[in-house]
C-alpha cells in the first residue's frame, strides 16, 4: 500500500483501536518483529487497519514471500486474532489464479502468521496513479478477471468487503491477483457489529456506507469491482467529497456521474455494465462476480451485454442469447449437425409416408433408424461425458433420456400401426419438445426458450395443415439443432482466443 492515500481510500474498521502498543512519548506505536522461526525478514511492505505484511525469506526453500501478522503483534486483542485466524482461513480457501495463494500458516512467540507469494508487480493502484486511465476494453479485460476471482471467493460463500485498486496487485507475469481478505465474511461467520462501517469508502456500496455491512451479501463485490472498473476507464471514482461524512452520504443518496462524461470513447454497452454494478439497490445489481463476469466476457466478444436490459429488440436478444452451462458442451456443435441431419431427413420420410407419396416401409425404416442412430451418435460424440460430468450435463442426459423414451415409444407405435401416423401424433411429439426445450432455458441457453414457443405454434398449425405436419417438424427440429451446433461452434472459438489470450 501506498503511504500517501487520501484518508477516503483506507480501509475503515469502525471497531475498537488496536492496542497494538508500546508507548514513545505520548504516542502508541506498533510492535514489529524481529525474528520468525523458519524465515528471514527483510522490510515492511504494506499496512492496512489491522495487518502488516512484510518482504521475507523462506530459508528452507530460498523462497520470496510475503508474511502477513497482526498489526497489534503481542498484544493483539482477542477479536483481532479471530479476525486475523479467520482472514488465513479464508484465503486458503479460495484456489484460483486471480486470488493471492497462501502457502503456511504458523506462530511464533505467540504471534500467529501466515506466508503467501510475493508479488512484485506494484498494484493497481500505484500503476493507475503513474500510468493514467486505461483504455476501455484493457480495464473490462483486467476486472473480467478480478470478477472471475471473486466469483471463486462467491463459490465458497466468501465476501471480500474491501475491494479497491490497492487490493490488487500485479505478479512477475503481469496475473492480478486480489489480496487483502481481512474484511471478509464466509457464510453466516461474521465479527462485525451490527452497524459497523467496515471498507474503503470510495469503493463501499450504499449499504456498507449505511452501516449494514453485517448483512452485505456478493452484490457488495460487485459494486467494488463496478468502481474499479469506472476509476480504471475515467481515470477518477465516481463518488468524490471534501469529507468522509458528506462522501458516505453522497454514496448513499446520489447517482453515480455519467462514465462518458470523463471518458467519451465508451459504448453505452459498457456504460450501462457499470451502471447496474453500481445500482443503489442490491437487488438491481448483478446477484454475483460470476454473472458480472459473463457479461463482461459478452462485451469483449461483441455480444449485447445483459445489463442493456428490454429496451429494444437488441436487448431482448441479449437476454435470450444468455447462457449457463452450454460452456460445457463447446465442443460438440458437430454432433447437433449430425443429429439435425438425422430428425429433419426421418420426419421428412414420415411426412412423405403421411401424403402416400412413399412405400410405408421406406417411412418406418427412416423412424425406425432414427430411434438407434441418435442415442448412437450422442455416444459417439459425447462419451460418458454426461455420466461422469457435471450436474449441468447430467440434467440434460436426464431430460434428454426422458424425452427420447417417450418419443421412441410413440415412435414404435407408428411403426407397428399399419394405419401409419397421423397428424396427432406430431402434435403430442411437438408438445412434449416444446416443454423439453423451455426446461433447458434457464440451464443452457436463453434461445431454447423460443424454440419452445415455436414448437407449441408448430402444434397449433398442425390442426389447420395435417398433412404437413411431418415436414413443419422437420422444419423446427432442424433450425433448433442447426442453431445450436453454431451457437457451440462460436463458445468453442471463444474459448481457443481466451487460449492464445
Amino acid at each position: 500500500m501506498e503511504s500517501s492515500m487520501s484518508p477516503h481510500d483506507q480501509t475503515v474498521a469502525q471497531e475498537s483501536p488496536p492496542t497494538a502498543i508500546t508507548k514513545t512519548g505520548t504516542h502508541l506505536v506498533p510492535q514489529s518483529p524481529t525474528t520468525l522461526a523458519g524465515y528471514t525478514l527483510e522490510a515492511e511492505i504494506g499496512r492496512g487497519g489491522m495487518g502488516v505484511v512484510y518482504q521475507g525469506k523462506q530459508v528452507g526453500l530460498n523462497r520470496v514471500v510475503a508474511i502477513k501478522m497482526v498489526l497489534s503483534g503481542s498484544y493483539a486483542s482477542r477479536a483481532e486474532i479471530a479476525r486475523f485466524l479467520g482472514e488465513a482461513e479464508v484465503v486458503a480457501s479460495i484456489k484460483h489464479p486471480h486470488i493471492v495463494q497462501v502457502y503456511e500458516f504458523g506462530e511464533s512467540d505467540g504471534r500467529p502468521y501466515f506466508t503467501m507469494e510475493f508479488l512484485t508487480g506494484g498494484s493497481l493502484a500505484s500503476r493507475l496513479k503513474k500510468t493514467g486511465p486505461m483504455a476501455p476494453r484493457t480495464a473490462v479485460e483486467l476486472v473480467c478477471k478480478l470478477a472471475e476471482g471473486i466469483a471463486a471467493a462467491h463459490d465458497l460463500g466468501i465476501v471480500h468487503r474491501d475491494l479497491k485498486p490497492d487490493n490488487v496487485l500485479f505478479d512477475a507475469d503481469d496475473v492480478p491477483k486480489i489480496v487483502d481478505f481481512g474484511l471478509a465474511k464466509r457464510g453466516t461467520v461474521d465479527l462485525t457489529n451490527t452497524g459497523a462501517i467496515l471498507g474503503t469508502p470510495a469503493y463501499m456500496a450504499p449499504e456498507q456506507a449505511a452501516g449494514r455491512t453485517k448483512y452485505a451479501g456478493p452484490s457488495v463485490d460487485v459494486y467494488s469491482l463496478g468502481v474499479i472498473l469506472y476509476e480504471a476507464i475515467a481515470g477518477r471514482v465516481p463518488f468524490q467529497a471534501p469529507t468522509l461524512m458528506a462522501l458516505l452520504e453522497t454514496i448513499r443518496e446520489h447517482e453515480a456521474p455519467r462514465l462518458r462524461d470523463f471518458a467519451p470513447q465508451v459504448t453505452r454497452d459498457l456504460e450501462q455494465i457499470i451502471r447496474k454494478c453500481l445500482a443503489k439497490n442490491p437487488l438491481d445489481r448483478y446477484p454475483s462476480a460470476s454473472v458480472l463476469a459473463e457479461d463482461l466476457q459478452r462485451f469483449l466478444s461483441g455480444q449485447k451485454p445483459l445489463a442493456a436490459g428490454w429496451n429494444s429488440l437488441g436487448n431482448m436478444w441479449a437476454v435470450l442469447d444468455r447462457s449457463r452451462h452450454a460452456g460445457e458442451f463447446a465442443n460438440y456443435s458437430r454432433l447437433f449437425l449430425w443429429l439435425a441431419a438425422i430428425m429433419v431427413t426421418a420426419d421428412c420420410a414420415v411426412g412423405l409416408w403421411m401424403n402416400d407419396l412413399i412405400p410405408p416401409w421406406v417411412g418406418a425404416g427412416c423412424s425406425l433408424l432414427r430411434v438407434f442412430a441418435v442415442p448412437l451418435t450422442v455416444y459417439w460424440y459425447a462419451g460418458r461425458m454426461a455420466v461422469d460430468g457435471s450436474p449441468g450435463s447430467r440434467f440434460l442426459l436426464s431430460l434428454w433420456s426422458g424425452y427420447a423414451i417417450a418419443c421412441m415409444v410413440g415412435g414404435l407405435t407408428d411403426i407397428l400401426d399399419l394405419r401409419g401416423p397421423t397428424y396427432r401424433n406430431y402434435v403430442e411429439y411437438s408438445l412434449l419438445t416444446a416443454l423439453a426445450f423451455i426446461a433447458l432455458g434457464p440451464h443452457y441457453w436463453g434461445w431454447c426458450y423460443a424454440f419452445g414457443v415455436a414448437f407449441f405454434a408448430v402444434a397449433l398449425a398442425m390442426r389447420s395443415f395435417p398433412l404437413s405436419s411431418g415436414f413443419l417438424f422437420a422444419a423446427v427440429w432442424g433450425i433448433a439443432l442447426v442453431s445450436v451446433s453454431m451457437y457451440l461452434g462460436r463458445l468453442s472459438r471463444e474459448a481457443k482466443c481466451d487460449t492464445i489470450r
